[in-house]
């Protein structure tokens, strides 16, 4: 089978950097490929990419998150898979800031 990339979007409530660094885990043991594009505190997007009940896990996984975060929906978008998220091993990486609240402790 050849990998389905999503893209996810996930609105809620994401204080600090939690539900980023759970997405990032999740996707690794799930042997998904791919990165975080954006995240602030009421949002954060993602391209998953990987076979298809995979990809699917981790949104699913997405909609419960870690105790701290609080998801109120979640939306999909198949998209072309990337050349670049299988040209080493497949890993699942954050090409956003860190969120707003996380900056301001620093």
């Amino acid at each position: 089978m050849s990998p389905v990339t999503l893209k996810i979007i996930i609105a809620g409530d994401f204080p600090d950097d939690t539900m980023c660094n759970w997405i990032i885990h999740r996707a690794g043991i799930l042997d998904l490929a791919g990165q975080i594009n954006f995240q602030d505190t009421t949002r954060i997007e993602l391209a998953a990419s990987g076979e298809r009940v995979l990809v699917e896990a981790l949104e699913v996984a997405c909609s419960l998150g870690p105790i701290n975060a609080q998801v109120h929906s979640i939306t999909s978008t198949q998209i072309p898979t990337p050349n670049a998220f299988y040209r080493q091993h497949r890993q699942f990486v954050r090409y956003s800031c860190p969120c707003p609240s996380t900056q301001a402790n620093h």
